[in-house]
């Protein structure tokens, strides 16, 4: 985010996503936040490595995996949603942890769903470490 106190000419140009706010003296404030960035969402039915900023509905009878990638940022996200009657299971990379309220996997576990309309939503916190920042669920396992 970046702020800023100056005089901006009349009819100047703006970034997008700044907020002009005009003050007392001729003296102007921008406030620029990151732009919005929406989930791309994909149906899935059998196994896959995710890609970050991605939703996947999974769409299956069976097991599917969802391996996380290897290579994670601070901020990104991954969101999962059990559309099919069967289970999708959050496998870690190596070094990685999902951390489920106060519960956490072990090094390069996983999350396994346990019934159909089950959704989470994991944030990277490190490079290592995810968090559930959201979910319904009947009761996720941790493995």
């Amino acid at each position: 985010m970046t702020i800023e106190f100056s005089q901006f000419a009349n009819a100047g140009v703006a970034e997008e996503g700044s907020i002009i706010v005009g003050l007392a003296g001729g003296v102007n404030a921008r406030f620029t936040f990151p732009a919005f960035s929406s989930t791309t969402w994909n149906i899935i039915d059998s196994n896959i490595t995710m890609t970050a900023n991605n939703g996947y509905v999974v769409n299956s009878m069976g097991a599917v995996v969802l391996d996380l990638p290897t290579d994670i940022a601070l901020g990104e996200t991954f969101e999962i949603a059990m559309f099919g009657s069967g289970s999708f299971i959050i496998q870690c990379a190596s070094g990685q942890q999902i951390r489920v309220g106060n519960a956490i996997t072990s090094v390069a576990g996983s999350i396994t769903s346990s019934q159909i309309g089950d959704v989470v939503r994991l944030l990277v916190c490190t490079t290592t470490q995810l968090m559930v920042l959201s979910g319904v669920t009947g009761d996720f396992a941790l493995s």
